[in-house]
Parts: structure tokens; sequence; C-alpha cells
């Protein structure tokens, strides 16, 4: 679980790398081990895109038809933080070469405008 998350943290939040370039070996057996750059593109390119358009209970899904790897960024919830920040809370699916992955996890925008892993982020008012 927690290489899941910190997959999507270095797919979804950082800019995009080629996967060569990147220390990839924690993801051990998830479906990201076998994603190509391109498949890296698409996910992030998706991801980016559920984030900033979907809203709660939309679903962005993304395919590489040369390599068969795929998924889908499911949008659970929308917030405000208690710090202001607008969050989102996401399911995430992904498969590759036959090895498939889930996870769910908040993301809020920094002041930058980047997303950001937040665990611990709650709406405003609880």
């Amino acid at each position: 679980m927690r290489a899941i998350v910190t997959l999507a943290l270095v797919l979804l939040v950082l800019p995009a790398v080629p996967v060569a370039a990147q220390n990839m070996g924690f993801l051990g057996n998830s479906p990201a081990a076998y994603f190509t750059a391109d498949d890296v593109k698409l996910f992030q390119d998706t991801g980016r895109a559920a984030l900033e358009t979907l809203n709660p209970g939309k679903v962005a899904k993304w395919e590489n038809p040369t390599t068969g790897a795929r998924g889908k960024i499911k949008v659970l919830a929308a917030f405000a933080s208690q710090d202001g920040r607008t969050c989102k809370r996401v399911g995430i699916y992904n498969k590759a070469r036959g090895v498939e992955g889930e996870s769910k996890m908040t993301l809020c925008r920094t002041v930058d405008g980047h997303w950001q892993v937040d665990p611990d982020a709650t709406p405003a008012g609880k």
C-alpha cells in the first residue's frame, strides 16, 4: 500500500521524467513497476485532468494500446480543507502486464497550484 501511495505522489504530482531515470525499485510488483515512459505520461496527464476538472463520482480512464497498460482515476469527494485548500479524494486503479493495483488518497492544491498528497486533510468545519 505504501508503494502505491508513493507511486501516486511520484506519478501524479511530480513532473514527467523518463521511467528509466526514476528510482522505482520500491514499487516491487506493482503495475507502475512495468510502466513505460509513455504509460507514465498517460497516467500523469489523466490524473492531472481528473484533479483539475472532474466532479465527485466522475471517472477518467487511460490506456496505452501499445503496451496494454491502463487505469482509471475516480474522484470520490471534493472539499475545502480546514486551512482553505481545495482537496480531492480519489480512487486510483492501474494494470500493467497482468499486475493490478488500486488505492485511495487525498490530494490538495498547494499555493503554487500543484497537487500534493495529504492523508491528514479534513473538510473545513469538521
